[in-house]
């Protein structure tokens, strides 16, 4: 019965770190898409295609594959050995887009800063559990100050 429990409780556990990654990863998402819309395709609509101070796509998508690996990477080690990694794939992808002329450094200095906002803002906002009931309950039960 006790061994019932904790292999119950432990896939619990385990479900809902999976679904808090999910979640993270998927408001990382929106949050890089937002940033795109506004950085990257208004600025294509106002000035024309050809423009090269806008936010570099291929660079925030990378960051995105990047962090849902590195969301999903449990070894201490891997994890220094893909942040090493990971660092040389960004340098690569910014060369190269630098390299045929599609952005300056401008364009790439947005990319990333949508990557690593929309990166920390979705580290922040799911590990304050706003979105969980628990949080909402905890908030409800404080009593008013007078």
């Amino acid at each position: 019965m006790k061994k019932e429990k904790m292999i119950t409780r432990w896939s619990e556990e385990s479900l809902h770190e999976i679904n808090k990654k999910a979640d993270s990863i998927l408001l990382c998402a929106f949050l890089m898409i937002l940033g795109l819309i506004f950085l990257k395709y208004i600025p294509m609509f106002i000035y024309g295609k050809d423009i090269l101070s806008d936010a570099s796509a291929h660079l925030t998508i990378t960051f995105f594959v990047l962090y849902v690996v590195w969301n999903f990477v449990d070894n201490k080690k891997f994890k220094q050995i893909f942040f090493i990694l990971a660092f040389f794939v960004l340098i690569f992808v910014s060369y190269q887009r630098v390299l045929v002329g599609a952005h300056n450094t401008i364009g790439l200095l947005l990319g990333t800063i949508v990557s690593l906002i929309s990166i920390s803002l979705s580290n922040c906002l799911t590990n304050r559990n706003l979105y969980s009931s628990k949080s909402s309950q905890r908030l409800s039960r404080r009593p008013l100050k007078k």
